[in-house]
C-alpha cells in the first residue's frame, strides 16, 4: 500500500524530533523505503533514508520523500518539489528504517484485511474496529439519518464518547444546514453551532458639559 508524508510524519514523531523542508505529500503515492547510497538517482514517489552529508538535493523535476538522520539540513540544501524530514538527534539509521518500514507493513496489512472482509463477510463492525486500531482514534459509522450504526472506541483517543455532543444527529443536521447556506452564499467555511447568549441592549451614556 502507498502512503503519504503525513502518515510517515505522524509515526516518526512518536520517536524523534523532526525538522521538515519542501512540499509535504498529502496523497497516498509514496512507495516503500530504500537506503540511499552514493550516486543513486532519485525517483518519483520513493522514500529515501540516509545520513546528513550523504544525501544530495533532489532535482526539481523529482517529487519524492527524503528522511535524513543525524542533524539539520544545511541552509543551501533545497528540497525542491520533494519533501524532506531531518532527524536532528544522532539516531540509529537502521532503527529509523525499521520504523518507516513497519508503518508501510501495518497499513498494508490493514488494507489487505479490509479487502478480505469486503470479499467475504462484509462485516461493518469488524471494518470499523480495524480502522480504529490503526488510526488510534474512535470511529463511528452513521446512516443517512445521522444515526450511529456501529462504532469502535479507541483507548488512545483523547475524546471520550460522553463528550461527543457535537456528533448528536440534531447538531450534525444544524451544521449541515449551516454549511449548505454558507456554500450557497459563497462562504467556504461552516462552524459547529454554538450556544447563543441572550444579550440586553447596552445603554449609551452621553457626557454633558455645563
Amino acid at each position: 500500500m502507498k502512503l503519504s508524508s503525513d502518515i510517515l510524519f505522524q509515526d516518526l514523531t512518536k520517536h524523534f524530533s523532526l525538522v521538515t523542508a519542501g512540499k509535504k505529500r498529502t496523497s497516498l503515492s509514496l512507495e516503500a523505503p530504500i537506503f540511499y547510497y552514493s550516486e543513486m538517482s532519485y525517483e518519483n514517489d520513493r522514500v529515501y533514508i540516509g545520513r546528513i552529508g550523504e544525501l544530495p538535493p533532489p532535482p526539481k523535476n523529482i517529487s519524492c520523500q527524503i528522511i535524513c538522520v543525524g542533524g539539520r539540513l544545511p541552509a543551501s540544501w533545497n528540497a525542491g518539489n520533494s519533501c524532506a524530514f531531518s532527524i536532528v538527534s544522532e539516531a540509529d539509521i537502521l532503527s529509523v528504517f525499521n520504523i518507516v518500514q513497519n508503518t508501510f507493513l501495518r497499513y498494508g496489512k490493514w488494507n489487505s484485511e479490509l479487502y478480505h472482509l469486503l470479499n467475504t463477510t462484509a462485516n461493518l463492525e469488524e471494518m470499523i474496529r480495524l480502522t480504529s486500531n490503526i488510526l488510534g482514534k474512535s470511529v463511528s459509522l452513521v446512516n443517512n439519518q445521522l444515526e450511529i450504526v456501529t462504532q469502535a472506541i479507541s483507548d488512545d483517543d483523547k475524546w471520550h464518547p460522553a463528550s461527543w455532543e457535537h456528533m448528536l444527529p440534531s447538531n450534525v443536521r444544524i451544521w449541515a444546514d449551516t454549511h449548505k447556506q454558507n456554500m450557497s452564499s459563497g462562504s467556504a467555511s461552516a462552524r459547529w453551532p454554538r450556544k447563543t447568549r441572550s444579550s440586553s441592549p447596552r445603554k449609551k451614556t452621553v457626557s454633558m458639559s455645563p
